[in-house]
């Protein structure tokens, strides 16, 4: 054979590799863009089962391997792009290696057991899901192959006994018959073409046998499905209120968000007609213990409905940390329970490795944080809750035991089936996912189909787009909810419906079972591995990591101070952050110049997502001009407070304080201590900074805060009268003395105090809100739907970097 032959030959080879490698990839993500197409789960394994449990290859093909399992990450998560070019790659950088263990597994498998793939590829594909379930980043893996197969009903019965695993199982076992048909066809073909492969497919006693294995397992899953559907017994549980806003959830919008379900909730919720109103995750986009006009507003709904209201709102436990909570708040008002999220989505609520790259690279620490800045509008410093913990709803004399599952929480198994085996009811799925899509949020309900079988629990969920609705313990979808403009998702409504609950007790199989079913099919790919590995040769596996090369912005243009302070502040009001700082940074080697640098540098380095270079730039003037020590301080507060280092921050802000005192610096102390619920220190504050400048307005205003904060709103009424008659065209003091009212009650007075403020400042988003809850209570509603569309109008006009007013 020549070399040019045997060359051909080699590329004919390698070309098919790479197709039989990339089609599973392209399959599965086909069908995670149009989850309809869920029949693609019954041939996505045959390429690489046909390529991997090939005995006579010589090589396992490392590269085409990894390479396969990141483009699966990749086109499983297309909606990651959305945040971001980059987003994909980093998520499947960061995800992909639990799949890696599939190819080595049914090489090591095939090299010494001549076992059928009918049996070995459902071993191995079912003992790596669950390995890609545990150790995938926050254990996100949203495409289980027996998730595909929620449309049919009794096909996932058996998830009760084994979990989704069990399905998974029988969906790879179809894949490997059809693989074990191909080789056999391809046993005849090689002598006789086609016609030969086919009879040598239709003699084959082997492929016949594993036809009856999977066909008996198929027909006992959906005889044993079909058996329990109509044996699970329901009872009538309680009446539910799901209340969908079709608001996106951004940091510029928190005011429309929050205003837009306590409108909907009182204009479409009659008093007395659920016994549980659900909000969806982040129906509170800020610190609900530190708000008071929040927690008011949630007292007040629920009172007003007599009913159990279940929110998403934040809690800041520690300095610079928070947790994404539900809250659940009694008909009388007051809090009634609350769940801390133990599942944090990466980039979203955490930085993935952000200490590790802290204490090994700084610099790339920084441009990592500056990245994820950039694709999620903040830095995440979310912390995890210390366990599942189940709420009570009382409910017709009893006392009900619930689970929430905050967002992607439902898509781990191993997390519902804790609650169940803790003795939850009900499962409740509050979530955000605005930005993710409807293809996501059809396999997230999927999700819950099987989460409810599994442990035959009844399963609501609430999105703040969609989809939302009710489930049954087996897995039917009994009610969603469908908007103003029939849609499920991207659509406004409320839903109003009465959830069945099991009327059986204990935890199922699966859930005592902690993931048996899939641990032992591990286990025994595994073993079968190992024996065969121990008669042929040891393959190893080296994987090189690299770091990424940061270069820094290079300024062109003048490089005198002055003329680079003029460019800079040019640069940043074109909406160029990144050339605005690095231009600015220059006019900082003059004290002058940089005295008037120090305001617009501190923005641009904030809307650049670089505050940690800022920081670091910022300590290096502190030694160069200690004339600018004073500001240079209250700067690294500001830019400590960007970067969640709050402790950090409160010790600049006072050595800018004792350094050079103004109000304005006390003010930044005192609103930063407020947040922290450190209500006591920040009136001590405010207290010293009113005596030291008595004339300042800043000091009156924040100490009301602080009065309010602690419930004493009647001893801040006289300080804020006083301090408006004194400076009627305060914008700020009226809207203080606006709350105080409020809180006492004097609706006109307060609506009279918001209205100064909008006389003050016409694009003001919080006048409007604070309208817009004086004319909820006092039952002018239509008024408050203008204030709702004037707010979401305003609040996009920022999202998109326009003026308010414009």
């Amino acid at each position: 054979m020549s070399e040019e032959h045997l060359a051909r030959s080699r590329m004919r080879r390698r070309v098919r590799e790479f197709v039989l490698a990339l089609l599973p990839p392209l399959i599965l993500g086909a069908y995670a863009r149009w989850p309809g197409n869920w029949g693609l789960a019954y041939v996505a394994l045959v390429p690489w089962a046909l390529l991997y449990t090939d005995p006579a290859r010589a090589r396992l093909g490392w590269l085409s391997w990894l390479g396969a399992v990141w483009l699966a990450q990749v086109f499983l998560y297309p909606q990651a792009e959305r945040f971001g070019w980059f987003v994909p790659g980093v998520l499947a950088t960061l995800n992909f290696w639990p799949w890696i263990p599939c190819a080595p597994l049914w090489r090591a498998i095939h090299r010494r057991w001549p076992l059928p793939r009918t049996l070995s590829v459902p071993l191995v594909w079912t003992g790596v899901e669950w390995l890609r379930a545990e150790w995938s980043l926050s254990h996100l893996d949203l495409f289980p192959l027996g998730a595909s197969q929620a449309p049919l009903l009794p096909a996932i019965q058996i998830a009760d006994l084994t979990g989704v695993y069990g399905v998974s199982c029988l969906v790879a076992a179809s894949n490997g018959l059809l693989a074990d048909a191909l080789f056999s066809w391809r046993e005849g073909a090689r002598d006789g073409g086609w016609p030969a492969g086919v009879r040598a497919l239709s003699r084959s006693r082997r492929t016949a046998l594993c036809a009856l294995a999977v066909g008996m397992a198929w027909g006992g899953a959906l005889g044993y499905g079909s058996w329990k559907l109509g044996r699970v017994e329901t009872v009538a549980g309680p009446r539910v209120a799901l209340v969908q806003p079709n608001v996106r959830h951004k940091g510029t919008n928190a005011a429309g968000v929050q205003l837009t379900q306590l409108w909907m909730t009182e204009t479409r919720v009659e008093a007395g007609a659920a016994d549980l109103i659900v909000w969806p995750e982040n129906a509170i986009m800020a610190n609900l213990l530190r708000e008071p006009d929040y927690l008011a507003d949630l007292s007040w709904i629920a009172s007003r409905k007599r009913a159990w209201l279940l929110a998403g709102a934040m809690d800041k436990p520690l300095p610079g940390r928070n947790t994404n909570t539900a809250f659940l708040v009694r008909p009388d008002g007051s809090i009634g329970g609350r769940y801390d999220k133990l599942m944090l989505f990466p980039g979203g609520e955490y930085l993935p490795l952000d200490g590790w790259l802290g204490r090994l690279a700084p610099p790339l620490q920084r441009f990592v944080r500056k990245l994820t800045r950039r694709a999620w509008g903040f830095f995440p410093t979310a912390i995890p809750g210390d366990g599942m913990r189940l709420l009570e709803l009382e409910w017709e004399g009893q006392r009900l035991p619930f689970a929430v599952l905050l967002c992607v929480e439902n898509i781990y198994p191993a997390l519902p089936a804790e609650a169940a085996r803790l003795g939850a009811r009900l499962f409740v799925n509050i979530t955000s996912e605005g930005e993710l899509g409807g293809s996501v949020q059809v396999q997230l309900m999927r999700l819950c189909q099987l989460r409810a079988v599994e442990n035959r629990t009844a399963y609501v969920r609430v999105g703040n787009t969609g989809i939302s609705g009710v489930v049954d313990p087996s897995g039917r979808v009994q009610r969603l909810l469908v908007g103003d403009e029939g849609r499920l998702n991207a659509d406004a409504g409320v839903l109003l419906a009465q959830v069945p609950l099991h009327a059986g007790t204990g935890p199922t199989l699966y859930a005592r079972s902690r993931d048996g079913f899939a641990k032992g099919c591990l286990i025994v790919a595994c073993a079968l591995a190992m024996l065969g590995m121990a008669r042929g040769r040891k393959a190893a596996l080296s994987l090189v990591t690299g770091l990424c090369a940061c270069t820094a912005v290079a300024p062109h243009g003048a490089q005198d101070p002055r003329a680079a302070l003029l460019a800079g502040q040019a640069s940043l009001r074109e909406g160029r952050p990144d050339r605005a700082a690095a231009l600015l940074e220059i006019a900082c080697s003059a004290a002058a110049s940089c005295r008037e640098a120090l305001e617009p540098l501190t923005v641009a380095w904030v809307m650049s997502g670089e505050p940690e270079r800022g920081i670091l730039f910022l300590e290096s003037l502190r030694k160069r001009f200690p004339e600018l020590e004073a500001e240079l301080w209250e700067r690294l507060g500001m830019l400590h407070e960007e970067a969640r280092d709050e402790r950090v921050a409160l010790e600049a802000y006072r050595q800018a304080i004792a350094r050079e005192p103004t109000s304005g610096r006390y003010d930044r102390l005192g609103k930063l201590l407020l947040s922290l619920g450190w209500i006591v220190e920040a009136e001590r504050v405010y207290r010293e900074a009113r005596a030291r400048f008595p004339e300042a307005p800043e000091p009156v205003r924040g100490l009301a805060q602080a009065l309010r904060a602690g419930g004493r709103s009647a001893e801040a009424l006289p300080l804020l009268e006083a301090l408006v008659r004194e400076r009627p065209a305060d914008a700020e003091g009226w809207l203080e003395l606006g709350r105080v009212y409020l809180d006492l009650g004097r609706l006109d007075a307060a609506r009279g105090a918001f209205e100064e403020v909008l006389r003050a400042r016409p694009g003001s988003v919080l006048a409007r809100l604070m309208l817009a809850r004086v004319a909820i209570r006092e039952g002018r509603l239509q008024a408050a739907r203008v204030r709702l569309a004037e707010i979401l109008e305003l609040e996009d006009r920022l999202a998109r970097g326009r003026p308010a007013g414009s």
